[in-house]
């Protein structure tokens, strides 16, 4: 807690203050005597040549045995063994436009412990990159994920049958599954899973490390055509995401 009174306790006059994001959770007390004064401000990025700072992360902090976490993973064969995704929820919201905003610049304004796992990862060799991912459900499939390098406009747009998937191709999606799961051959009917990955639409094994609940997503509408029209939709989220290499050839590259 932040002792107003004891920090300007003190024979020259002063003022205390303290400064936060507003997705900050936060109380602030009764003032028996004084003036508090609260002013609220948008902040706005701009780019800069050096890199963004950390934050300070608690030294308690679990962040702080990620890489010891991670190591072991890493050098398990048995994890991911022909390379994959690390994917990670931000624990932080972000400012996004659907369309427009440029993910290559918003990685550089990461915050507090998503800046910290993005340098985490950076230091073991890991490339990082921001993703949108969208996930939604195909006919007669169940529901399919898409990481993209942006946040596609689909709102108000019609697609009919596997238009949408085209879509996403046409845009480089990477489609995922979760690892360890396997991929799902054929259709809903069977219930054989493949290990085979060209089953899918060269779907890539991701696994994910969640934070927190997601606080970068939106949801967004769209007119799907099958039998019949009906409104659909799909669910987008930011995240970042680590390139992982087959496990033949990360132990020699690896910073572990």
């Amino acid at each position: 807690m932040f002792d107003t009174a004891a920090a300007v306790r003190s024979a020259i006059p002063q003022i205390a203050f303290v400064a936060f994001y507003s997705d900050v959770e936060h109380e602030v007390a009764i003032v028996d005597s004084g003036y508090r004064v609260t002013l609220t401000y948008n902040l706005y990025l701009v780019d800069v040549p050096s890199a963004h700072p950390l934050g300070i992360v608690p030294t308690k902090d679990p962040l702080n045995d990620v890489k010891s976490a991670l190591s072991p993973l890493l050098v398990d064969p048995k994890f991911l063994p022909t390379g994959g995704l690390l994917g990670f929820q931000l624990a932080h919201k972000y400012p996004f436009k659907i369309g427009s905003t440029d993910f290559e610049d918003l990685k550089k304004r990461l915050k507090g412990s998503d800046a910290a796992i993005d340098r985490i990862c950076q230091d073991m060799s890991l490339m990082t990159s921001l993703k949108a991912l969208h996930v939604y459900t195909p006919e007669y499939q169940g529901p399919t994920s898409a990481l993209v390098d942006t946040f596609l406009e689909l709102e108000n747009y019609q697609y009919e049958g596997d238009e949408l998937m085209e879509l996403f191709k046409e845009h480089g999606a990477t489609f995922v599954y979760s690892f360890p799961e396997k991929i799902r051959g054929g259709d809903d009917d069977s219930d054989d899973e493949s290990d085979d990955e060209s089953d899918g639409p060269g779907f890539v094994p991701i696994f994910w490390i969640k934070q927190g609940n997601a606080c970068n997503s939106v949801e967004q509408p769209y007119m799907a055509y099958g039998n019949q029209a009906e409104l659909d939709h799909i669910y987008v989220e930011l995240c970042l995401v680590a390139e992982i290499k087959p496990f033949t050839e990360r132990n020699s590259t690896m910073a572990i």
